[in-house]
């Protein structure tokens, strides 16, 4: 008996430890995020890369559920030739949810899906010169390999890898006056199966 009540207390201080947030509060958070690739095209190496920054207020709508606002400022260079590429610079807005599940000790499971759209401007980089054009971005994102560490009451440490995240996403830029709309699946670098994208981002969330 006394063994059971020992386990039981275990179990109970676990769960403590790994709740984030319960329902009717309030958690801000802010990360920076990166992404790199690279392809090659003959003897010729291209690479894209991209930084983010985020911040973001969120509301517990349950104990394991909870919806937000974010705000954020995204950068991208994809080269097209060598010494040469395509640059973007952007603003966006984000509403997001997220659902929390404990998994051990202080680490938490925390999915997200999100809804972004961005403004910004597009630079093509030529020999003749940079041409410049505006740029509107909408994404559609499920981002199942994110998590929370709980250091505190009020404290955690996040951080998310997007080598399974599945987004659909429309660009349009006044450079080339063309629109583009493409679903992506991320699997790593893995070839013939990916487009080749590894990225991760880590930040911070504070409760109320």
């Amino acid at each position: 008996m006394k063994t059971i009540k020992v386990l039981l207390l275990a179990v109970l201080s676990l769960a403590a430890t790994t709740t984030f947030a319960q329902e009717g509060k309030w958690w801000f958070d802010g990360n920076l995020g990166f992404n790199s690739s690279k392809s090659e095209t003959g003897s010729v190496e291209l690479g894209s890369s991209s930084f983010d920054i985020n911040v973001s207020g969120n509301y517990m709508i349950a104990d394991e559920w909870s919806l937000g606002l974010g705000l954020g400022y995204n950068t991208t260079s994809t080269d097209y030739i060598k010494d040469y590429a395509n640059k973007s610079n952007m603003f966006n807005i984000t509403l997001q949810g997220y659902y929390f599940k404990p998994l051990i000790g202080n680490l938490v499971w925390a999915p997200r899906a999100y809804f972004t759209y961005g403004m910004g401007t597009y630079t093509h980089e030529a020999i003749t010169g940079d041409v410049d054009g505006d740029l509107s971005l909408m994404r559609l994102c499920v981002e199942p390999l994110s998590f929370k560490y709980v250091a505190g009451e009020h404290l955690a440490f996040t951080f998310a890898f997007n080598v399974a995240d599945v987004y659909f996403q429309t660009t349009s830029n006044d450079y080339t006056d063309t629109d583009k709309t493409n679903i992506n699946f991320q699997c790593g670098n893995i070839k013939d199966l990916t487009i080749g994208n590894l990225g991760f981002k880590v930040g911070f969330a504070w409760t109320l």
